[in-house]
């Protein structure tokens, strides 16, 4: 963890086929430094992403993976969540509004969103959208409020209630969105960005239509009565300002070539390999939710994918717990799998690896109390004394093609006997990983 510190540049290996180091700039200092890189993980957002690597290709030759390829992709396919405020919408002062959400208590409609149906939408021809309710609707008190409301309801009512939503639309991807490099610098010595956002007036005039018909739907179901306001009432859409919701997605989109995108499948950059790319700047296209939870859902996707291949190296980590092929390494003696490991269940645990080369052993784990553990290499003892001391320590291998390690724990009680629950296990240690080297 390096504080205050901006890294400037990507620097490739001979040949251009892996990253070998990272350039800092330190900023209260003004120092610079550089440090070797085994795996590069680049996930400063869909912006930074982009700006970074296009500025680092700099010194390579065109079409270069930092560059995005063959077709210069990286900074391209820049995509946000546009949004509008077109209508005000009047509800007749005798309407229950628990009819949108039955959970709203006290009158507050706050984050309630309604959509249309993915029939709705193919029938029609129209983007994704959502209307977002985050205020509470407020009476109409001005007597040109009153007047607009009474005009658009058959039945008056003694009073209305008004509200101002606003539209989220999907953008589909367009090459003329992007990122790129300015020509202004900054502290660092490095380009700032330059944002094109770009949203074609086809597409534009496809968000009128989805908010003239969905507005159409909501007066004809009577629960509400809406209207287009402002420039919104306008034919031509293309001049309006569009908002955001600082969602940057795309900009070095996933795809199954080179030809279609900056990484692959599993987020590695294509022609690299050790630079991976995780957030939503991988996203190929968009949806009009926020994107955190599919952007961790990728990032846990990825270091799932890291982790299933170091367990096949030399020197490899066998990570435990539920889901992991490394459990296959577990004998006798341990108990159901938990998340990010298992404990040992009675006095006696074994393990079998496959020694691949290595040299020595390292455990990582954590005791129960103060359990004793003797550990065994193909009969031959190499650590006896307390389990709390064993993780971390560096045991030596001996020189079997295979290791077969048994561990013998005396002095371990149950959580029940310890009076912290009713759990009558009896728990040596709790192994989360052993590392061969």
């Amino acid at each position: 963890m390096v504080l205050e510190t901006r890294v400037t540049d990507i620097v490739l290996e001979d040949g251009g086929s892996a990253v070998k180091q990272l350039d800092l700039f330190n900023l209260p200092s003004k120092k610079t430094a550089s440090v070797p890189v085994k795996q590069l993980f680049l996930c400063t957002g869909g912006i930074e992403n982009a700006r970074l690597m296009l500025w680092s290709a700099r010194k390579y030759r065109a079409g270069n993976p930092l560059a995005g390829g063959p077709n210069k992709l990286t900074g391209k396919y820049f995509m946000e969540h546009p949004s509008l405020s077109p209508v005000e919408i009047y509800f007749d002062g005798r309407t229950d509004l628990s009819a949108l959400d039955p959970h709203m208590e006290n009158g507050r409609m706050v984050n309630i969103v309604l959509g249309a149906m993915d029939a709705f939408l193919a029938k029609h021809d129209l983007p994704r959208f959502g209307m977002h309710f985050q205020d509470t609707p407020q009476p109409a008190s001005k007597d040109v409020e009153i007047r607009s409301a009474r005009d658009l309801f058959v039945s008056p009512s003694a009073t209305y209630q008004r509200i101002l939503p606003f539209f989220i639309f999907e953008q589909t991807p367009q090459e003329l969105s992007y990122v790129t490099l300015s020509q202004e610098m900054g502290v660092d010595n490095t380009p700032l960005t330059r944002l094109n956002w770009y949203i074609p007036p086809d597409e534009i005039a496809r968000y009128r239509q989805a908010v003239v018909l969905f507005a159409g739907l909501l007066n004809q179901g009577g629960l509400a009565k809406t209207r287009l306001v402002g420039d919104a009432m306008e034919a031509d859409w293309a001049k309006l300002y569009f908002g955001d919701a600082c969602h940057h997605m795309g900009t070095t989109r996933m795809a199954h070539t080179p030809a279609g995108g900056v990484v692959d499948g599993d987020c590695k950059v294509f022609g690299l390999a050790n630079m991976y790319v995780a957030g939503s700047s991988v996203f190929p296209s968009t949806d009009i939710v926020n994107p955190t939870l599919n952007l961790t859902a990728l990032t846990a996707r990825l270091a799932a994918f890291i982790l299933a291949k170091a367990v096949t190296a030399v020197g490899a980590v066998y990570r435990f717990g539920k889901g992991r092929d490394s459990d296959k390494a577990l004998g006798k003696g341990w108990s159901r799998l938990e998340a990010g490991g298992v404990w040992s269940d009675g006095d006696t645990a074994t393990l079998l690896f496959d020694r691949q080369g290595a040299s020595s052993l390292t455990f990582q784990c954590s005791a129960n109390g103060s359990a004793q553990v003797e550990v065994d290499f193909d009969g031959r003892n190499v650590y006896s004394g307390p389990a709390n001391e064993l993780s971390g320590k560096a045991l030596p291998l001996g020189s079997a093609a295979s290791v077969p390690i048994s561990l013998h724990f005396t002095n371990i009680i149950t959580q029940k006997q310890a009076g912290l629950s009713n759990d009558t296990r009896e728990l040596g240690i709790f192994l989360q990983s052993v590392t061969l080297k």
